[in-house]
């Protein structure tokens, strides 16, 4: 019987041991805040403009770092019970055929700052058997890809990752920060690709459909039964929302190239 396999999102994991690995506060003069917040509040109450704040970071030797990550591997695999495992990185480049079609894709992210050993649990990572880094495409991209071979071939595996973009994947699933496993069947992972395409991804800073949230988008698809009900139910929440359907159809389209994942390989040119 073949192995079971773990496609593991590693962009996270980079940040989150990264993150146990140091202490950030926030400094004005002699005083320290452990809280942004705490820091935006004393600079306004005496006139200090908040770019001036200083964000400050007391980092443990990059030994804790590299023990964090190995320890966070080890127990993803215990975990899941999978005996390989897979990692996927983005480019630190940030080449992304997303950015071409809506350059403001991720445009939120621009100031998110980077662990102290950043590079030194990447380089770990990198340095394991199966890494693989995302050319043009995301690492969400690449698992899913990497997903529908599995599932082709007949060889068990589970998604690793808390990135709920991945719930448009069919199979079982890990949530390394709650701790927490899902079996996803191909219709649950429809509905949450097009509720998706309504709702849109704040945190990717794709709009979606305006005022949809998704408390409505699971009342506009509840009674859909078929993915071509699904998505005459998403067309019609987007008439509502632009003045023409030559324009919701535009939006719509841009919002399902920008959520929906790859699924398969781009031929070589």
């Amino acid at each position: 019987m073949a192995k079971k396999v773990a496609l593991i999102d590693a962009d996270g994991l980079i940040y989150a041991t990264g993150a146990v690995s140091e202490t950030v506060y926030y400094c004005i003069e002699d005083l320290h805040f452990d809280y942004k917040s705490q820091a935006n509040e004393h600079a306004d109450e005496i006139g200090l403009p908040r770019d001036q704040i200083e964000r400050c970071v007391d980092a443990q030797p990059v030994s804790h770092a590299l023990n964090a990550i190995r320890t966070t591997v080890d127990a993803v695999l215990t975990t899941t019970e999978a005996e390989e495992f897979e990692v996927y990185m983005s480019n630190l480049d940030g080449d992304n055929f997303r950015k071409n079609i809506y350059p403001d894709y991720k445009k939120n992210r621009k100031h998110q700052h980077r662990p102290k050993h950043f590079n030194a649990i990447r380089n770990w990572l990198k340095n394991q058997k199966q890494s693989i880094i995302t050319r043009g495409l995301e690492p969400d991209d690449l698992m899913a890809i990497r997903a529908q071979e599995l599932t082709t071939l007949g060889t068990p595996f589970i998604i690793v990752t808390n990135d709920k973009d991945m719930l448009q994947i069919p199979g079982d699933h890990y949530n390394w920060k709650k701790h927490t496993f899902q079996t996803v069947t191909p219709w649950e992972a429809a509905q949450s690709l097009y509720t998706q395409f309504l709702v849109g991804d704040s945190i990717d800073n794709i709009k979606g459909c305006p005022k949809v949230g998704p408390a409505k988008a699971r009342t506009a698809l509840k009674d859909a039964t078929t993915e071509e009900e699904l998505l005459d139910a998403t067309f019609e929440e987007y008439k509502k929302a632009y003045e023409t359907d030559d324009k919701a159809r535009e939006m719509m389209m841009l919002n399902i190239q920008l959520v929906r994942l790859v699924t398969k390989r781009p031929e070589v040119q």
